[in-house]
């Protein structure tokens, strides 16, 4: 029954009733390629803006991070820059205790001056205490003006021990005192070339409205 009509059809209009589904097709494909490289490439700038956007979010909240434990640290390392010794270098920083020490010294008049053992023992990753022993003479009327003169120091530094030994002045006769004095403080790195800058930019970044708006 459906040969029949299907001859008849046929005979009556030819092979275009035939055809009409191929050329539907047809031009859906030739739709499809016309347009899949569009949408592709559509949908390739979508996924990267979108990948721009969360690292962009990513970095303003790093920024703030780092500008929040700036504001926090900040305060708290002005007062350990001014009480204690900073420097890139546990060394140089002990160098700079000796050389404190030393002036002081010399300015009492204490003779004889050397220097030994310095140590530097690390707390932390950008802490650590420093010590150094002192060995000069002096008579005991200079202890008093010793003391008085650690405490005024620029720089806070502790006597962890001082031995006292009577010894003959062969220079002026008599007797002096042979002084040791084991001398500690501690060592700070100091903050990262460029923290100011970067978290005055962070803050800028996180509070636009304090920003002058021009007219």
């Amino acid at each position: 029954m459906m040969k029949r009509a299907a001859k008849r059809v046929y005979r009556e209009h030819g092979i275009k009733y035939f055809a009409f589904p191929v050329v539907v097709v047809l031009l859906l494909a030739s739709l499809f390629d016309e347009h899949i490289d569009g949408y592709l490439e559509k949908r390739e700038e979508v996924f990267d803006q979108q990948m721009t956007a969360e690292n962009n979010q990513s970095v303003l909240a790093l920024d703030a991070n780092i500008s929040a434990s700036h504001d926090k640290l900040e305060p708290d390392f002005g007062p350990l820059a001014q009480k204690w010794f900073v420097d890139a270098e546990a060394p140089a920083a002990t160098q700079k205790m000796q050389a404190q020490v030393q002036q002081m010294l010399q300015s009492l008049y204490f003779s004889d001056i050397q220097w030994n053992e310095p140590q530097q023992q690390p707390l932390n990753s950008v802490a650590s205490r420093i010590s150094i022993s002192a060995h000069f003479n002096g008579v005991p009327q200079q202890l008093p003006r010793l003391q008085a003169a650690l405490a005024r120091l620029p720089k806070r530094v502790d006597v962890d021990n001082l031995e006292l030994r009577v010894v003959p002045d062969p220079q002026r006769g008599g007797q002096q005192l042979d002084i040791r004095l084991r001398l500690s403080s501690l060592h700070f790195k100091p903050m990262p070339e460029g923290w100011s800058s970067v978290t005055a930019s962070s803050s800028k970044k996180t509070n636009p409205s304090q920003n002058p708006s021009k007219s």
